[in-house]
């Protein structure tokens, strides 16, 4: 349960950078949820299908693990694989697609 808040977290985090509410931290910043658009979430979903049907015998256990490509990750509007795997997130932190990361305090988290 607790890795499934920092997932979420990281995310919410994430959205907020990757629609520019972050400026820095004498101004306002409003967190919101990452919206990501319908149809590049089903093309993506696709593609992880079609992967897992091409590498299993129909009938069979198949893994369901998702590892997303970079383009991938850049259709969803989220930085690369190397930017949000170079660090550790044991405290909230904002991560922009360009790939800079600001601590995020819990009280902005209330806002």
């Amino acid at each position: 349960m607790r890795n499934v808040f920092r997932v979420g977290l990281a995310v919410m985090l994430l959205a907020l950078g990757l629609q520019g509410g972050w400026a820095g931290a004498a101004e306002q910043t409003e967190i919101a949820p990452l919206r990501i658009d319908p149809q590049a979430m089903c093309e993506v979903r696709d593609q992880w299908v079609d992967e897992i049907l091409a590498n299993n015998e129909p009938g069979t256990w198949a893994k369901m693990n998702f590892e997303p490509t970079d383009a991938q990750l850049n259709k969803l509007g989220l930085p690369s694989s190397d930017i949000l795997s170079s660090r550790s997130y044991e405290r909230p932190t904002l991560v922009t697609k360009d790939g800079r990361f600001f601590d995020v305090s819990p009280a902005q988290l209330q806002q």
